[in-house]
């Protein structure tokens, strides 16, 4: 999901889980690696002067349980 809110051009990981024990490996580096290269193919089609961001939000029968912002600088 890609989101713009003021100056920023977000990037948004959103994972389904079934349980919320050990979250922090639902996001590999390898898949980080992955959202990377697809947030620069992206912008080498619609380029911006924002700031960009990765949040990931994980998701439970529809409801959001948590939401991390700015992944990328953790």
């Amino acid at each position: 999901m890609i989101a713009e809110k003021g100056n920023n051009r977000i990037f948004i990981e959103v994972k389904e889980v079934e349980q919320t024990n050990d979250l922090h490996n639902y996001i590999s580096p390898r898949k980080l690696q992955t959202i990377y290269k697809t947030i620069q193919f992206f912008n080498h089609e619609y380029t911006t002067d924002k700031q960009l961001r990765i949040d990931l939000v994980f998701i439970k029968e529809n409801n959001i349980l948590y939401h991390y912002e700015n992944i990328s600088n953790n």
